[in-house]
């Protein structure tokens, strides 16, 4: 939730101060060159560990916990599975998030330097 709350707020201020920003990657075309660097080499990792995860879950709709036994709902037919499997699922699961959390963070960190380094320049 933090990230969402970030990227938002990150996206009014770029809304607010889009003619300094502008300005500033005309001033500048290394900014515009690294934004795009980061842009490309995020959107890359973000489709690979898309490809990863789903190859590692295909056939899974859903884990549950249920009396302290571990379920996998593979293709509607729930099976149970063990930890180590309930685990991987989870981590798998989690790991598809992640891709779309780096690009969001490190993006709006890049942001915010450019924004610092804009205002100490005035």
């Amino acid at each position: 939730m933090p990230v969402i709350a970030l990227t938002v707020v990150t996206v009014f201020d770029i809304k607010n101060n889009y003619a300094k920003v502008t300005l500033e990657f005309k001033k500048n075309p290394k900014f515009k060159s690294l934004l795009f660097f980061i842009c490309v080499v995020s959107c890359v990792y973000t489709i690979y560990n898309m490809i990863a995860c789903f190859t590692g879950i295909s056939g899974i709709d859903d884990i549950a916990v249920k009396d302290e036994l571990y379920y996998a709902i593979i293709d509607g037919i729930e099976k149970q599975i063990s930890y180590s499997e309930y685990t991987k699922y989870s981590l798998i699961s989690f790991r598809m998030l992640s891709g779309h959390m780096i690009a969001f963070v490190g993006l709006c960190l890049y942001y915010y330097k450019v924004r610092k380094i804009e205002k100490s320049a005035e």
